[in-house]
């Protein structure tokens, strides 16, 4: 298997890995300078760095790289000392990379406002997915199929997110049509892994459907992850600039988070 077109594979079905590579051999190694591996998230590989303990350590780091969002460097002593001891005698440097995919984003109602974020979002490095209940409208989205982005035909709001992969790189917009289907839909996106979850609305829309989520039986800490009213004020007024406000709210929200992980990370070692 070509470790490249698997990279490609995983980046677009959303899903991170960690390249791994030889930079630096002295001595007897198994394999030498620019072999290359790729653990996948699940802690699978493709390619190989020639097995043995070598190869189990560069996985456990990819794994933590993985997490971290950080390169990091590891070197393996293989003269039979230590945890990374092996037989042959040398010494190996690997740098291993974690390949981060874009950003994934679950419009939900593809109404003017809808239609306009996943544009905007598209272009900022979003991968985009539109999901509503008509499909005439999905189709007008994006006639010509040039906006590179996903359609989805829900039959209920609120399964839209049944079928989507989503976890911590998911950013989730609801903007339906009706409160209802609103409602609907942000029970289901509240039950994901989505670090952050919009709603389009007012402030009285918002106590309007937190009152009636507590009634449901979400918490507090549930309802804290919901933004609504959702984006940037910048005194937005039409679809068009209303998107560029939630956009530019994703993009605020996105690396902040990576800071922080960062920092995180920083503070671990």
């Amino acid at each position: 298997m070509d470790v490249f077109e698997e990279i490609v594979r995983l980046r677009k079905a959303g899903r991170v890995c960690a390249f791994a590579v030889i930079t630096a051999c002295s001595g007897s190694t198994p394999r030498k300078e620019g072999t290359r591996m790729l653990v996948r998230d699940d802690g699978t590989t493709a390619g190989s760095l020639g097995g043995g303990v070598l190869e189990a350590m560069v996985v456990r780091e990819a794994v933590e790289a993985m997490k971290d969002r950080a390169l990091r460097t590891v070197t393996a002593d293989l003269a039979g000392d230590g945890d990374s001891g092996g037989a042959c005698g040398g010494r190996v440097q690997v740098v291993i990379d974690p390949v981060v995919p874009d950003a994934q984003l679950v419009v939900i109602g593809a109404g003017h406002v809808g239609t306009a974020l996943a544009r905007v979002a598209r272009f900022s490095g979003f991968r985009v997915v539109i999901a509503d209940d008509r499909r005439d409208f999905l189709e007008k989205t994006d006639p010509e199929g040039c906006h590179d982005y996903e359609t989805l035909v829900i039959d209920d709001y609120g399964d839209a997110l049944r079928d989507i992969r989503s976890g911590p790189d998911t950013f989730i917009v609801v903007c339906t049509r009706s409160h209802k289907f609103d409602l609907d839909a942000l029970r289901g996106a509240i039950c994901t892994g989505a670090p952050y979850i919009g709603v389009l609305g007012s402030r009285r829309k918002r106590r309007m459907m937190f009152d009636r989520l507590r009634r449901d039986a979400f918490s507090e800490e549930d309802l804290e992850r919901v933004k609504t009213p959702v984006g940037l004020s910048i005194g937005a007024r039409t679809p068009e600039e209303i998107a560029v406000s939630i956009a530019a709210e994703l993009i605020q929200f996105r690396h902040r988070a990576l800071h922080d992980q960062s920092l995180s990370s920083c503070c671990d070692r």
